[in-house]
């Protein structure tokens, strides 16, 4: 299982994300920094580890491209 959120999710929380991932033992948890809901839509990282996860779920994606993540939250 797969789990990618933002760390300021208001719509999944990242403590029901976390919550999720303990309840199973293959789960995967990525938080992103500084997105709000969907990591997929704030660039090519979370794609990559989707793509990753797709092509053998037995293994846990690299997530090497999340220290060089950058994306800027602003306030609505």
């Amino acid at each position: 299982m797969l789990l990618l959120g933002g760390k300021f999710d208001h719509l999944c929380k990242p403590s029901y994300a976390i919550h999720l991932a303990e309840e199973h033992d293959n789960a995967n948890l990525f938080l992103f920094e500084n997105v709000v809901h969907s990591p997929v839509d704030s660039g090519p990282c979370a794609i990559m580890m989707i793509k990753e996860f797709f092509d053998d779920p037995s293994q846990v994606p690299d997530s090497g491209c999340m220290q060089a993540f950058s994306h800027e939250y602003q306030m609505p």
